[in-house]
């Protein structure tokens, strides 16, 4: 059997979409080898029905009734809801034409762990990183200073010197396809910190 009927077999896709472009006008496809193939996908089709019946089959009704019934423990609760509406009407205001909002902190939450050397380490990987490429690693040292000018952001101060603890929003930049903005800057507010274990 030859390679290319195998890579057919095989499934992949660049080369069953030539076999059918092959069908479409003049080619040296013969009889036998359309037979082959349309035979191939016949099968893997019935393959995958099967598959989709046995999927079918595992996932049985008792399971997503409990699914459905369950689904109720993860609505959000009263209390969410009237904290969100207190968030809204207290935490959100335009000012100096910019809308300014405070962060969402959660009413009786755990304290923050510090997390600066970890954001410290991200953000010389991503100095790193970007240092391969001048260009990006200026556009993004440009957004940065904006982002401090406009009051967005600010410089992390002498940790040494901040009492208490402190906790810091690591970024990175993502790339886009675009000329006036190549890249953007992401925050990572869900960053965690794994706590040390005491062994």
């Amino acid at each position: 059997m030859d390679s290319k009927l195998k890579a057919v077999r095989a499934g992949h896709k660049s080369a069953v979409k030539r076999l059918l472009r092959k069908t479409e006008g003049d080619s040296n496809l013969d009889n036998e080898e359309s037979a082959e193939l349309l035979e191939t996908l016949i099968q893997k089709q019935k393959i995958i029905s099967a598959l989709d019946e046995d999927i079918m089959n595992f996932l049985m009704e008792e399971d997503i009734e409990e699914d459905i019934l369950n689904a109720d423990d993860n609505t959000t609760d009263v209390e969410t809801v009237d904290y969100m509406e207190t968030y809204q009407k207290s935490a959100i205001e335009f000012r100096e034409n910019k809308y300014i909002a405070k962060l969402p902190w959660k009413p009786d939450h755990e304290p923050l762990p510090t997390n600066f050397f970890v954001t410290k380490r991200r953000t010389e990987n991503v100095i790193r990183k970007l240092s391969q490429d001048p260009k990006m690693l200026k556009v993004y040292g440009q957004i940065i200073n904006d982002q401090e000018r406009r009051g967005f952001i600010e410089k992390v101060k002498d940790p040494d010197i901040s009492k208490g603890i402190v906790h810091y929003i690591p970024h990175h930049p993502v790339k886009k396809d675009s000329t006036t903005t190549p890249i953007r800057i992401v925050y990572d507010c869900s960053s965690t910190v794994i706590p040390v274990s005491e062994s």
